[in-house]
C-alpha cells in the first residue's frame, strides 16, 4: 500500500475554541492521529475513528482545516 492511500487525520479533543478578535485557536485538550483509507473517507468513518480516541456524542460537531490552515 502506497503512503498516498491513507489520509492522516489529527484529532484535537477535550479542549476549547478561543477567539482573540482576529484568529480562532483550539487550546488545551489532547491530540491523536488516525490513518484512514482514502477509499473509505466519509463523515461516518471520521466519527468512528474519533471514537477510538475519545467519547463522541451522537450530535457532536466536527470542525476541520486543511494542513497549513488554521
Amino acid at each position: 500500500m502506497d503512503a498516498v492511500d491513507k489520509l492522516v487525520v489529527r484529532f484535537h479533543f477535550n479542549g476549547e475554541f478561543l477567539f482573540d478578535g482576529k484568529n480562532t485557536c483550539y487550546v488545551n485538550g489532547r491530540e491523536a492521529l488516525s490513518y484512514i483509507d482514502r477509499k473509505k473517507v466519509s463523515l461516518n468513518e471520521i466519527r468512528d475513528q474519533a471514537k477510538e480516541h475519545c467519547e463522541v456524542a451522537e450530535k457532536a460537531l466536527f470542525h476541520w482545516c486543511f494542513l497549513g490552515n488554521q
